[in-house]
């Protein structure tokens, strides 16, 4: 835990486009710029980029060298840049200096899905696009065509308490209503023993389908079902979790 802290820290200080003097720590105490220093100057007398300083180095680059921004541009005179909700400061600042001056400029995104605050993606750049381009044009896509009229209904009741949006309703093209139950649990242990005791309450040979955020969320549910021996499919073949990336750069 305090390790994913520094990380973020640290990432959110990059992606800050400020000096070390004008930051304060989002997640950690204010001691925390010495840290923050010491990670740069280690950086810089080793010779080292990480993943922000990619982006420093590319805005930086961009500042001090326009014909090389220039020639950029024209290799890339139309943009077309998508989850426009999840960049940071620098992203959205690389992409306005390659947009300009013409602003051949695309942007997707939706305001209601910025969940990468922990990365330093800012849904404010997005809320600030019309300012920023004042030329823009928005186009609202407020139609669901996915999932019926009671989860969008009970989804834009939620999302409306957000304090950064853009006002908006959206319909649902589905009529039909159904039921929602929002529950929500300490851990994935217990939400997995609720879920297979609904499952085991269904009627005999009734087929369930079960969606989760991502694979690794499903494996709980997994293992509950199959230690009470309830049978069930799993759409893709179990891996070593010892196989993942991140594995691999511990051991580098």
């Amino acid at each position: 835990e305090n390790y994913r802290k520094v990380m973020q820290e640290l990432s959110t200080f990059a992606t800050s486009g400020k000096v070390i003097s004008d930051y304060l720590p989002r997640f950690l105490s204010p001691d925390f710029l010495q840290v923050i220093q010491i990670y740069e100057e280690e950086k810089n007398r080793e010779g080292l980029l990480d993943f922000d300083d990619l982006m420093k180095k590319t805005k930086e680059l961009f500042l001090k060298n326009p014909s090389i921004l220039n020639q950029y541009r024209k290799r890339y005179p139309y943009l077309l840049v998508d989850e426009v909700q999840d960049m940071n400061p620098i992203q959205f600042e690389i992409m306005a200096l390659l947009a300009a001056p013409l602003n051949n400029l695309f942007a997707v995104g939706d305001d209601d899905q910025s969940i990468y605050g922990f990365r330093n993606a800012s849904p404010d750049l997005m809320l600030k696009f019309p300012e920023i381009f004042p030329n823009c044009r928005i186009i609202r896509m407020n139609r669901n065509y996915r999932s019926n009229y009671r989860i969008v209904e009970m989804a834009g009741n939620l999302i409306q308490h957000n304090k950064k949006r853009y006002p908006k309703e959206i319909l649902a093209v589905k009529e039909e209503r159904g039921h929602v139950i929002c529950k929500s649990f300490p851990d994935q242990d217990e939400e997995a023993v609720y879920v297979r005791e609904m499952l085991e309450n269904l009627p005999e040979n009734k087929s369930v389908g079960i969606l989760f955020r991502n694979r690794s969320h499903g494996e709980k549910l997994r293992q509950e079902l199959f230690l009470h021996h309830i049978p069930f499919t799993y759409p893709e073949e179990k891996k070593n979790p010892y196989s993942h990336f991140i594995f691999y750069d511990f051991e580098s």
